[in-house]
């Protein structure tokens, strides 16, 4: 089930997702049901638009965000935003000196990237049509239009990312043309620079200013909840746990709850709509005889018992 989800969050044509959408639809209708009531355009790629050169399905950017600041969000108001300014000035001075590390005209993940599609590229067979367009045909005879001219392949992964598909790749070297010229100047090295040239400038310690503590800013009104606070986000039923956190306990993904009721699933007891029929009750144990101990005896029997033990104990001495 999982796998046929992601299958259709990864489909990049409209044909392949309503393909895989009817294979998820025999596996579970009502998982079905769920996704086509959400709106496409949030979680398929088959209807991202192409303007913006992004095809992430996942939020790891801004968690990875969130996780940084896990320290400075504890902090007062004025104390976590001069963490947060401190940080992002580090963090613009450090990509910019990245950039004179670069030997092409992209960053190193966008030419693993495209070392990657390679392998794709290597499986196609290209057929030249005139001018910047070709017919590539893949290893599984699958038949695609690219039009270079335009930086554009009937798969849509090429519009998507710009970045050229494996695809594009085959009609690029098929044409002995420079590959990065086709990656869009998104991630381009002048991109990249113009990103991180602003500077933050770093600020005197908050004693040094010439109006400090004139405007106390007053904390929110808060109300203590019961339990220890929680630092960690909530994650997903299907969501793997973080590698340097040990398991606690069981997992409750793939788990399919049952009503004790009706035996139907989707539904626990107290939400049961059928007749609800009482549970039989369950017979107790008769109580065992209790049994004499020091602790439930008088003090009149614990003198007399220590008295014996003594003369006994007296009485086997040589």
């Amino acid at each position: 089930m999982k796998h046929k989800l992601w299958a259709a969050a990864r489909a990049t044509t409209v044909e392949k997702f309503n393909r895989h959408m009817a294979e998820l639809k025999e596996a579970n209708v009502l998982s079905f049901q769920w996704l086509s009531a959400n709106p496409i355009s949030e979680w398929s790629r088959c209807a991202f638009r192409g303007g913006q050169k992004c095809d992430i399905l996942l939020s790891n950017l801004c968690e990875s965000f969130n996780s940084t600041i896990v320290g400075a969000r504890q902090k007062c108001i004025l104390t976590m935003l001069e963490q947060l300014r401190d940080y992002l000035m580090c963090r613009m001075e450090t990509r910019r000196e990245a950039t004179s590390t670069w030997v092409n005209p992209v960053g190193p993940r966008i030419v693993k990237i495209v070392e990657k599609n390679k392998a794709m590229a290597r499986l196609c067979h290209v057929k030249w049509a005139g001018g910047f367009i070709f017919q590539v045909t893949t290893c599984t005879q699958d038949q695609l239009v690219v039009n270079l001219g335009d930086k554009c392949c009937s798969y849509r992964q090429f519009q998507l990312s710009g970045i050229p598909c494996g695809h594009a790749l085959a009609c690029i070297y098929s044409k002995h043309l420079n590959v990065y010229e086709y990656v869009d100047s998104f991630y381009k090295k002048e991109s990249y620079e113009k990103t991180y040239a602003p500077i933050i400038y770093p600020m005197p310690h908050p004693d040094r200013w010439s109006n400090a503590r004139q405007n106390v800013i007053l904390p929110p009104l808060f109300k203590q909840m019961p339990g220890r606070p929680k630092k960690a986000r909530m994650r997903e039923a299907g969501e793997p746990l973080a590698a340097n956190k040990p398991r606690t306990k069981a997992r409750r993904f793939n788990m399919v709850m049952h009503c004790r009721n009706c035996k139907q699933p989707g539904h626990y007891y107290s939400g049961c709509k059928e007749v609800i029929i009482p549970a039989p009750r369950k017979l107790r144990a008769k109580p065992r005889a209790e049994v004499a101990t020091s602790s439930t005896w008088s003090p009149t029997q614990r003198i007399t018992r220590s008295r014996s033990c003594r003369g006994a104990g007296s009485g086997t001495q040589p």
